[in-house]
C-alpha cells in the first residue's frame, strides 16, 4: 500500500495477511527485508540447530462420498428420458467440456449405483 487509506481496497480475504505501508520508510525496509529474505533479527543458535524436515507430498483428498445428496433418488422423476438422452448426446459430442461433464455424470451414476445396489 502507498498510504493507510489504501487499506480499504484490500480484499476481505487478504486483510489478515501482512501488508506494508510504503509511505513509511521503516515499513518499506521491512518489505524489502521480507522480499530479499533478510530477517530483522538473527536467529539464536538453538533455532539454527533445529533439524530440517523434508516437505511431505501433498495429498489432495476432498473427503466424503461422491454421492452426498441427502435425499434418495425421486422415483416420480419420470417422462424425461428424451431430454436426458439429448443431454447425454450433447455431452458426448467430443469437446473437452463435454468429456468432463460426461465423466462427472458417469461418476455420479456409479456412486448412486454403489450406494443403492437394489435400484
Amino acid at each position: 500500500m502507498f498510504t493507510l487509506e489504501d487499506a480499504q481496497h484490500i480484499p476481505l480475504e487478504l486483510k489478515c495477511a501482512t501488508h506494508y505501508v510504503l509511505s513509511n520508510p521503516e515499513a518499506y525496509d521491512n518489505l524489502f527485508r521480507h522480499l530479499t529474505n533478510q530477517p530483522i533479527h538473527i536467529k539464536s543458535e538453538a533455532v539454527r540447530e533445529i533439524r530440517r524436515m523434508p516437505p511431505l507430498e501433498r495429498k489432495q483428498r476432498f473427503g466424503g462420498p461422491l454421492w452426498n445428496v441427502p435425499l434418495p433418488r425421486n422415483p416420480f422423476f419420470t417422462g424425461r428420458k428424451d431430454k436426458l438422452e439429448e443431454l447425454g448426446n450433447a455431452l458426448s459430442s467430443g469437446g473437452a467440456a463435454a468429456r468432463e461433464m460426461e465423466a462427472r455424470a458417469q461418476a455420479i451414476r456409479a456412486a448412486h449405483a454403489k450406494n443403492n445396489p437394489s435400484k
